[in-house]
C-alpha cells in the first residue's frame, strides 16, 4: 500500500451565516444600543439572549469535521460533539463510495444527521464518502472530492489484493 494520506479539516465559514448571526446579536442588543436609559427589568432578557447568541457562535465557531484516511484505516472526528477519532481499519470497512447528495433535502440539513438508513457527518457541501462497514453505515463530508477518489482507488486495490477481489 502506498502511504497517500487523505487529510481535511472543514469548519463553518459561510459569510451569510455569520452575518445573519450578527444581525441576531445586533437585533437582542438593540435595546441597549438605542436608547440612554433601559428599564432594569429588560437586563436579564437582553442578558439571556446575549449568552444565547455567543454560545451558539461560539459551537459553530469550534465546529470543525475532520477526516483522515491513510496507513490501513479511516479516522474522523467532529468537534466539539465528537472529541475522539472514530476508528475503522480498512480490513473492517466494507465499502467506500463517492456519493453526491442533498443535505437539507435527505437529511434535513448539516451537521450530524441521519435518514435513519445512514448517519452523516457534514459541514457543508453535497459531496461524501459512504463507508460500509459490516455493523453500520455512514457518510463523511467532504470538499475535496478528487483526493478523495484517489483514496478510494488505493482502498479498493487493498480490498483486491487482500480479499482476492
Amino acid at each position: 500500500m502506498a502511504n497517500y494520506i487523505f487529510k481535511e479539516t472543514q469548519r463553518i465559514t459561510q459569510w451569510w451565516l455569520w452575518l445573519l448571526l450578527f444581525g441576531v446579536l445586533t437585533v437582542v442588543l438593540w435595546p441597549l444600543l438605542s436608547q440612554e436609559s433601559i428599564d432594569p427589568s429588560q437586563l436579564s432578557s437582553i442578558g439571556i439572549g446575549v449568552v444565547v447568541v455567543l454560545l451558539a457562535m461560539g459551537i459553530l465557531y469550534t465546529l470543525r469535521l475532520q477526516t483522515r484516511i491513510g496507513n490501513g484505516r479511516l479516522q474522523y472526528r467532529y468537534l466539539p460533539f465528537i472529541w475522539r477519532w472514530r476508528t475503522y481499519h480498512w480490513s473492517d470497512i466494507q465499502s467506500i463510495e463517492l456519493k453526491t447528495f442533498n443535505s437539507l433535502k435527505e437529511y434535513g440539513g448539516w451537521g450530524i444527521r441521519t435518514n435513519f438508513e445512514y448517519w452523516l457527518y457534514n459541514v457543508r457541501g453535497n459531496q461524501g464518502l459512504l463507508v460500509r462497514t459490516k455493523d453500520k453505515s455512514f457518510k463523511l463530508g467532504t470538499q475535496k472530492p478528487q483526493e478523495a477518489a484517489r483514496i478510494i482507488q488505493e482502498f479498493d486495490a487493498f480490498k483486491f489484493r487482500n480479499h482476492g477481489g
